[in-house]
């Protein structure tokens, strides 16, 4: 039961608010900055380098467009934002593709006030920075480690993992690899099957 007046308020904030302009200003006093390790693996060849990516939400130089941004350049940039940190749980509120934290506008207004809400930009995206690898450097894996480096920056011991399109993705590996810091994990605009074993039967998904 609970579960379906989870989804069901989701659905509901949609419609709830979708006259209502959202203001990504009037959260300019939430954002944070952290420090998170993060891997370079240098497209697979050589040694991978262990090196900082800074998780905030400030604005990277507007001359310079945040994909061309990387380890060693500056401001070293990954958004969140730390919204009702005073609630008693916590929602991780992960974007899809491609996309930032704004994603969010509808959602944000109506769970703000009973939920603390952590809000980033996925390393590479919006004011966020990447390791300087694009290519090998951003596994799923490792965006769990980011969004875990979040909670620790907060200082949440768990959390409600959200995501969105890809976010979900994001979201599920995360409570596969950490399920000491995931108590639940919604998944949003993502295809439904039904699991039978190791594989879908196509009928199932397609009318014959």
């Amino acid at each position: 039961m609970g579960r379906r007046l989870f989804w069901a308020a989701f659905a509901y904030a949609l419609a709830a608010h979708a006259q209502e302009a959202f203001n990504p200003h009037l959260y300019e006093q939430f954002k944070q900055k952290a420090s998170c390790k993060a891997l370079n693996r240098h497209g697979g060849e050589g040694v991978p380098d262990e090196v900082h990516i800074d998780i905030s939400r400030s604005s990277p130089d507007a001359n310079q467009c945040p994909e061309h941004l990387s380890s060693t350049d500056s401001p070293r940039l990954v958004g969140y934002v730390n919204i009702n940190p005073s609630a008693s749980r916590t929602m991780l509120m992960v974007h899809g593709w491609p996309a930032m934290w704004t994603t969010w506008s509808k959602q944000i207004p109506y769970f703000e006030k009973e939920y603390h809400l952590l809000v980033p930009d996925q390393r590479g995206f919006a004011s966020s920075t990447h390791p300087g690898d694009v290519e090998a450097s951003g596994t799923i894996g490792d965006m769990v480690g980011d969004m875990v480096c979040v909670l620790d920056h907060a200082g949440i011991q768990q959390a409600i993992c959200v995501g969105h399109d890809w976010g979900a993705q994001v979201c599920w590996e995360a409570a596969r690899m950490r399920p000491d810091r995931f108590e639940a994990v919604v998944g949003v605009t993502v295809p439904v099957g039904v699991p039978l074993s190791s594989y879908l039967v196509h009928s199932i998904l397609t009318p014959v």
